[in-house]
């Protein structure tokens, strides 16, 4: 029994050192290409934010796994996926074949990893292994695409919270004299730096290319995924062809933007009650009635 237990500690301590020393060899090996994709963002733009440092190490892989995985990948999902990637701004290298590449790699990894380390301690029978890993693989593939989803959102919200301060400062300027695009451009040189700078740069550099100024704005609203931004350009795109004033329209949807917002803020603080309630039921109240309780059932038994 004891040679049994030696032995299978001394696999233990093979399977660990072997894996370190293959972890630190993948390190050394991806260090020159562990920054991942290079940032396609366009010169004066910067909104993107960099890949996640697991991205980055696994990215040599994903470039090889990408055109395999994309051919098992429908149409509708590819479009699906590839709006969730303009939405979180990833960088243009980072294409939909990465995405599901990091997702099969996850399921993969996840999957070997249960029957590895079943195999070892032999706790489940080999139906039970297979089904178990087959559920560790479906739920690691989803951490990719939560990923996305969750950026995606993140930057979403971050402009809808910027939105009001530009429009206060494209008010300013319309009211001022400036044109329109005057004064799209001063928002984009002196509004705080965010993803919504970085969109309207980008549109105005569309502009600058030669494109329609609604058409630009409307592509920003598109990539941006934000209904109170494609209100925006769909206000603008009504007054130029109304010939309604412009500083009307862009202070009424100013005060709009600030009435969301406080909206907003009230269904957030009206919820956080509700929200509080688990904490409070697992964590806190069991805690009150054990110092409220241990003292009176000791006077009650009699212990002191």
């Amino acid at each position: 029994m004891t040679d049994d237990a030696d032995g299978s500690l001394a696999m233990w301590l093979a399977m660990l050192g072997g894996g370190c020393c293959a972890m630190l060899l993948v390190l050394i090996l991806a260090r020159p290409v562990a920054a991942g994709p290079a940032d396609a963002a366009t010169p004066g733009v910067h909104g993107r934010q960099p890949l996640p440092w697991l991205w980055r190490l696994a990215w040599p892989w994903l470039v090889i796994l990408a055109p395999v995985c994309l051919r098992f990948v429908s149409w509708r999902v590819r479009q699906r996926l590839d709006d969730r990637r303009v939405q979180a701004d990833l960088p243009a290298a980072c294409s939909v074949g990465h995405v599901c590449a990091g997702a099969w790699m996850m399921a993969v990894v996840a999957a070997v990893s249960v029957w590895l380390v079943d195999s070892q301690i032999q706790v489940l029978t080999a139906p039970s292994r297979l089904a178990l890993s087959g559920l560790a693989a479906l739920a690691a593939s989803r951490w990719p695409l939560q990923w996305l989803n969750r950026r995606a959102r993140e930057r979403t919200a971050a402009i809808e919270r910027a939105l009001p301060f530009y429009l206060d400062i494209t008010v300013l300027c319309v009211e001022g004299g400036l044109s329109l695009h005057g004064a799209l451009v001063q928002a984009a040189q002196h509004g705080p730096v965010g993803p919504l700078r970085a969109e309207l740069a980008r549109a105005l550099l569309d502009i600058r290319a030669g494109g329609s100024r609604m058409q630009a704005l409307g592509e920003m609203a598109r990539r941006a995924h934000s209904p109170a931004l494609r209100a925006w350009v769909g206000a603008l795109a009504q007054a130029e062809s109304l010939g309604l004033p412009l500083g009307t329209t862009l202070r009424a949807q100013a005060e709009q933007r600030r009435a969301d917002q406080y909206q907003r803020a009230e269904r957030l603080a009206q919820e956080a009650p509700v929200k509080m309630l688990l904490p409070l039921a697992v964590c806190i109240f069991p805690c009150t009635f054990l110092m409220i309780g241990f003292p009176l059932a000791v006077s009650i038994l009699g212990l002191e």
